[in-house]
């Protein structure tokens, strides 16, 4: 085996299947590297996709087809039995050199990466294989440990660099759990005192109150974490948990901006829009909070109180066509789009503010944005589907500069997952392309999946490896490839949910499976902020935090076996009353069905 060249020893392990090339790893560091080649565990990937398994199938049902044919003119015209193997032969050959051809430009087609981009993919096996578990941030409760009062989290944020997660918890305190994997992993680090920050039972009640979920940001720069709770905007060192200055909005607040260096921040309120410069912060007074942001967006209001100053040097801009921005995405340091509970992108530049730069219209209410610093590609390049297209020219269109922006909401009640492609065309060629003004050009949308992607609206979506990830309002996450229309796997949270509509297939009868009852995941986070990691951070509409684990089991006390094993027992005795309970009810619905088909007919039935 040492003697054999590293090309030879590669062929032979891709002729392995995966779950054999795993243990092959650990055999020495040369069979490591080989086991682990990029090309080979692309290809894997390739073979296993829904793409490839789709075109192996069309393909095995026209050659079976032609070569029917083939063979019946063959016997209807060769005279002897040379004559009809060959021609056999020969038309095997040109099926397996158009198989061939077919089989590269469906992978041409499939590649989900980009020349500038480096992918693992062996990571992205993973990602697209293995076992998904969620493992659930052990909650924190209040005073004794074992105390059955379970806070809630009102929001999420992941701390680059450590990694950490940080949350605001419903009494008012403020949490910080360490994510290293460790066999501490999960387990809190630092938590405030309750009250620190203002909590539901104090805030007044609004008529524009808009459940936000993008509400927590953390600059790793600054080792600063901004988390907004009703109408409050609060400064929070990471250090100490502590309160460094707090802002005070007119309206609630809708959903914040990341927070980027020393870039201002971007803050939604029920109406407007504003910059917030945490350099040009105040500390609160007991009678003065003074706000550190310019509105760009929305009419000024009127002073009504002494409480409130708003910055003298405001300027306002139009008004948002309806109330409740729900996601605000910084593109570049000047690029700011906005999406909420209205039917259009909104797109602002910051050295141009408050005019509105320009807007695209999509008729469905987005509720969460993310980007690829990626070009679109435009549908007539999927070889699969397009003939007069090559492969040079795929490469060709992914070779451009420019961004795909994702969106994930709702249309006509029906999930939507939209694509827009932002290139450089956008920028005046006459003016250096980081200073010059952007165009007020918009977008196109090159993709909107409003079919297949949900049959409930879509609450979050984010980056994956070389997949997008979402979750809808049935407690679903999905996975499909950059193309937004090719599934790549399903998961439930709730399997209680997937109980139901497994019981209502065995019976024969879809429709009577019930909505979904159970939770729902309202933000996906990308640990360390990348699109390239292992697991992924979600937080719940119950307001739980969990990571969803590829693959992957880390090592469990003594106190967490025995937890899991009575949570395993308790899940299973649900199940059961599940399965009966269900069961009653069905008898009882057809029950009710003979009834009134009888009384149709004029009769009379009793039970006794």
């Amino acid at each position: 085996m040492d003697a054999l060249p590293d090309e030879l020893l590669l062929h032979i392990i891709s002729l392995l299947e995966p779950s054999e090339i795993v243990p092959l790893q650990i055999v020495s560091r040369r069979l490591l590297s080989l086991a682990r080649d990029n090309n080979l565990w692309k290809e894997k990937c390739f073979t296993r996709s829904k793409l490839e398994s789709r075109r192996r199938r069309e393909e095995q049902l026209a050659t079976q087809g032609a070569s029917l044919s083939a063979l019946r003119q063959a016997m209807s015209t060769l005279p002897d039995h040379a004559a009809l193997h060959a021609y056999i032969e020969q038309d095997r050959l040109r099926f397996d050199n158009a198989s061939d051809t077919a089989r590269k430009r469906a992978r041409a087609s499939w590649d989900p990466t980009f020349p500038t981009e480096k992918q693992d993919f062996y990571r992205e096996y993973i990602h697209r294989q293995a076992e998904i578990s969620v493992d659930w941030i052990h909650d924190a409760l209040e005073g004794k440990p074992k105390s059955s009062v379970v806070l809630e989290a009102t929001g999420v944020a992941v701390i680059p660099g450590d990694p950490k997660v940080i949350a605001p918890l419903d009494d008012g305190s403020v949490c910080i759990w360490d994510i290293h994997p460790t066999e501490c992993k999960g387990r809190t680090f630092i938590r405030s005192g309750p009250g620190l920050l203002p909590t539901g039972h104090n805030r007044q009640p609004s008529t524009l109150e808009i459940a936000a979920v993008e509400t927590v940001s953390v600059n790793e720069v600054l080792r600063r974490a901004y988390i907004a709770t009703s109408s409050q905007l609060s400064e929070i060192d990471l250090q100490t948990l502590q309160i460094i200055g707090r802002s005070q909005f007119r309206e609630p607040i809708t959903a914040i901006s990341e927070s980027r260096g020393s870039t201002p921040m971007t803050i939604g309120t029920a109406t407007t829009l504003h910059q917030f410069d945490f350099r040009e912060r105040r500390l609160p007074t007991p009678l003065d909070i003074s706000l550190s942001c310019e509105l760009i967006a929305g009419a000024p209001q009127k002073e009504h109180t002494s409480r409130y100053r708003s910055n003298p040097h405001t300027r306002s801009s139009v008004s948002l066509p309806q109330p409740g921005p729900m996601s605000i995405l910084h593109l570049q340091d000047n690029d700011i789009w906005v999406v909420g509970r209205f039917t259009s992108l909104l797109n602002y530049d910051r050295r141009s503010w408050p005019r509105v730069r320009g807007s695209t219209f999509s008729g469905a209410r987005l509720s969460s944005l993310c980007a690829l610093p990626f070009p679109t590609v435009a549908r007539e390049y999927d070889l699969t589907r397009n003939p007069h297209k090559v492969i040079a020219d795929l490469k060709a269109a992914k070779a451009q500069t420019g961004h795909t922006i994702i969106g994930a909401g709702e249309y006509k009640g029906r999930g939507s997952l939209e694509l827009y492609g932002l290139s450089k065309s956008n920028v005046d060629a006459n003016s250096d392309a980081e200073d010059a003004p952007l165009k007020p050009q918009p977008l196109s949308p090159s993709y909107q999946n409003r079919q297949t992607s949900a049959r409930s609206r879509l609450l979050s979506v984010r980056p994956h490896g070389a997949s997008l990830v979402f979750s809808d309002g049935d407690g679903n996450l999905k996975w499909t490839e950059r193309d937004g229309s090719t599934e790549v796997r399903t998961f439930k949270i709730n399997p209680e949910t997937a109980l139901n509509a497994d019981f209502a297939t065995e019976q024969g009868n879809l429709f009577r499976a019930q909505e979904n009852q159970g939770d729902i995941v309202q933000k996906i986070v990308n640990v360390e902020n990348t699109p390239n990691i292992d697991d992924l951070l979600i937080w719940t509409g119950e307001g739980r935090i969990g990571l969803v684990e590829f693959g992957r089991r880390r090592r469990r006390h003594a106190e967490d076996l025995q937890a899991e094993a009575e949570a395993a027992l308790e899940m299973s005795e649900a199940r059961e009353e599940r399965l009966y309970g269900l069961g009653m009810r069905r008898a009882l619905e057809v029950q009710a069905d003979e009834t009134r088909f009888m009384r149709g007919l004029g009769m009379r039935m009793g039970f006794g």
